[in-house]
């Protein structure tokens, strides 16, 4: 789904690159990633004219990062693809204007890109129908900590924290940080709150304290 919804991407935008940022902490995954972008190649979903499209060829490669947070932000991780140090930039400009090697760049996150080709095979309409109004959708939610069964769970926006933390096995539940250490922090009563932008938006990271 990601190099699909990559391809598309590249399609919409008129452009030919796609580049996948791998941090080192799952470098365990490259041969994975580099299998399925040599499997596309050959079935032709990929390379100089993408399905016999004359007009447009698109491919994917993989650059390894060294891992740091700071890469979360865009223009940082911009700087570790050019292998140059992982500094944030000034902005405007803007990616969108002056990203890559000085060329004009979407960055985007692999769930915002696994979900495009669902909405061309589904319809808008369909992934509108999941979550809420302001928060469409599902969204990954990494949970970690004083919890029995630590993982990343997808669940549609508006679910509450309260059934987030009984799949991952939260039992005896003190505080939760939301949104990693720059986020907000929330004690049980928070609980039947909804995760979702209009209510607890944390991004999808989830660390729960007992007491």
């Amino acid at each position: 789904m990601l190099i699909e919804g990559m391809t598309i991407a590249g399609y919409a935008l008129g452009t030919h690159q796609g580049l996948i940022y791998l941090r080192a902490e799952y470098s365990y995954l490259r041969h994975y990633l580099q299998d399925i972008i040599d499997e596309r190649r050959r079935q032709g979903f990929l390379g100089k004219n993408v399905l016999d499209h004359e007009s447009f060829g698109f491919d994917v490669v993989i650059r390894m990062g060294a891992g740091a947070y700071i890469c979360g932000e865009e223009t940082s991780l911009i700087s570790s693809v050019e292998g140059q140090r992982a500094d944030p930039k000034l902005r405007p400009p803007f990616p969108s204007q002056k990203g890559y090697m000085a060329s004009p760049t979407s960055v985007n996150n692999v769930e915002t890109l696994c979900c495009v080709p669902r909405i061309l095979e589904r319809g808008p309409a369909w992934f509108a129908a999941i979550g809420t109004d302001r928060s469409q959708g599902t969204k990954l939610f990494s949970v970690s900590g004083d919890c029995a069964r630590p993982g990343v769970f997808e669940l549609p926006f508006g679910t509450t924290l309260r059934k987030l933390l009984d799949l991952a096995g939260a039992e005896d539940v003190r505080a939760i940080q939301i949104g990693g250490p720059s986020g907000q922090m929330v004690n049980r009563d928070a609980l039947d709150r909804e995760l979702s932008f209009e209510d607890l938006n944390g991004g999808g990271s989830i660390m729960v304290f007992d007491s």
